[in-house]
């Protein structure tokens, strides 16, 4: 009983690791920054040194 469990849980985390390889493969290259400045929130999306400004959030 807590075999079968044990591989149910195995296989479920493996279709997890699947879907999320998936999900940053069509993600694009580089790194996503998130700066916090009181109530301010910036995103970045930062590639080869330089940045984008992704957005702007007010909490």
């Amino acid at each position: 009983m807590l075999y079968h469990k044990m591989l149910e849980q195995k296989n479920h985390l493996l279709k997890e690791i699947q879907n999320l390889q998936q999900l940053l493969a069509s993600c694009p290259d580089g790194e996503l920054i998130c700066a916090k400045n009181g109530n301010y929130i910036t995103y970045i999306h930062s590639r080869s040194g330089g940045g984008d400004v992704i957005g702007h959030r007010f909490l």
